[in-house]
């Protein structure tokens, strides 16, 4: 029996984590942004937003965001 060396690759992010491929580690790592990019600019109500609730908002909220963000977009462009 022959032993075998076999190329491997892997996508790893800021956070060490590897993953197989690199939209995996590509949305992973969009996450890690965001998720940095929120604790310097926070949500408060009645008391601050955690990460967790504001993402658990987006995921339930992304189709009225998307749609929100495209007309907000467009009316600039008309604007100008």
């Amino acid at each position: 029996m022959r032993n075998r060396i076999v190329k491997v690759m892997a996508c790893r992010t800021s956070d060490g984590k590897l993953f197989d491929n690199s939209n995996e580690a590509l949305q992973h790592q969009k996450t890690i942004d965001l998720k940095a990019w929120y604790e310097d600019h926070p949500l408060y109500g009645i008391h601050k937003v955690g990460w967790s609730d504001f993402r658990d908002w987006l995921e339930t909220n992304s189709g009225e965001l998307v749609e929100f963000l495209a007309d907000t977009h467009n009316k600039i462009i008309i604007d100008k």
